[in-house]
Order: C-alpha cells, then sequence, then structure tokens
C-alpha cells in the first residue's frame, strides 16, 4: 500500500512541477535570431580583406540558432550555434590567431524556462537584456586566449551574443 501511495504521490508532484501551460505574469511571445558572436577581436577569416568583429560574417558555419519564447514562460532552441573555436596569442607577431571548426555532429537543443522582469529575462542561469529589437546576452570570461602552445591561458574574454527579434 505504501508503495502505491508514493507512486501517486510522486506522479502528482510531477504534475506540478512540470511546465506550464498557463500564460505567466510577465512573458514576451517572440522570436530572436542569433545575429553576431563576438569576443571583441577583429578578425579576418574569411581572407576578404575586411575585418568584423562578428565572427558570423567571417566564419561558413551554419548559423540558424533561434531563441523561440513563449507565454507559458518557455524558451526553446533546436539548433543552438556551436562551433570549436580556440584562440592562439602570437606575442612576437602580436597576432590573434582563429582556429574554427563547425559543428558537424548534430543539432544542440535548448528547453527551459525564463523569467522577464522589465528588460531583463533569466533562462538556463544566464541573464540577458532587451534593448528595442535585440535581446543580448554578455559572458563574461567565457572564451579563453591560449600561448602559440596552448600551454597556458593568456587572456579570457567576454563573449557577446547579439539576437535580432523576427
Amino acid at each position: 500500500m505504501n508503495k502505491i501511495f508514493f507512486k501517486v504521490y510522486v506522479i502528482i508532484l510531477l504534475a506540478l512541477t512540470s511546465c506550464s501551460t498557463e500564460p505567466i505574469e510577465e512573458a514576451i511571445d517572440s522570436k530572436y535570431k542569433l545575429a553576431s558572436w563576438t569576443v571583441n577581436l577583429p578578425v579576418d577569416l574569411n581572407n576578404d580583406g575586411i575585418s568584423s568583429l562578428n565572427l558570423l560574417d567571417e566564419i561558413t558555419c551554419s548559423n540558424d540558432e533561434v531563441l523561440v519564447f513563449n507565454t507559458q514562460g518557455n524558451v526553446l532552441s533546436n539548433n543552438a550555434f556551436n562551433p570549436e573555436i580556440s584562440i592562439v596569442f602570437d606575442k612576437f607577431t602580436k597576432n590573434y590567431q582563429f582556429n574554427v571548426e563547425c559543428d558537424v555532429e548534430g543539432n544542440i537543443g535548448l528547453a527551459a524556462n525564463y523569467t522577464l522582469s522589465g528588460d531583463k529575462i533569466i533562462f538556463n542561469n544566464n541573464m540577458a537584456t532587451i534593448k528595442g529589437d535585440k535581446l543580448i546576452m554578455i559572458f563574461k570570461k567565457a572564451v579563453n586566449v591560449y600561448s602559440k602552445d596552448f600551454t597556458q591561458v593568456l587572456e579570457e574574454k567576454d563573449l557577446t551574443l547579439v539576437y535580432h527579434k523576427q
């Protein structure tokens, strides 16, 4: 009898704590497409003679990342932009060298709850700011810059993601 009671209790608990289908008080119903991925270093990876801070302008990796926010307090994405990126600083030439490998192994998805307060939105323990038609996320010290032989981390750069409302 105790096992049956426990199973019923667990089912009720799961039902009460699962994703809500009811609208929340402060919510958005919008889609935001990733438009900029920067570590604040100008780079010309596509060798067109024009440097850009936005890595998306310089690489051929597919970028289909769209964050979908709904009024039930959920954010979803089926195609997270996830290339392997390493940055090396050459002390002799004083140049940064980027190595980018596009993710070809499949899609990375995201499903999380979010909270919205004014122009701040929090999901996956990260805070973003909504400014007009842009959603901006800054990850402090998220990208390492290595020595040429990869034995030392010389710098830690902030990663800034900018999404445009669709």
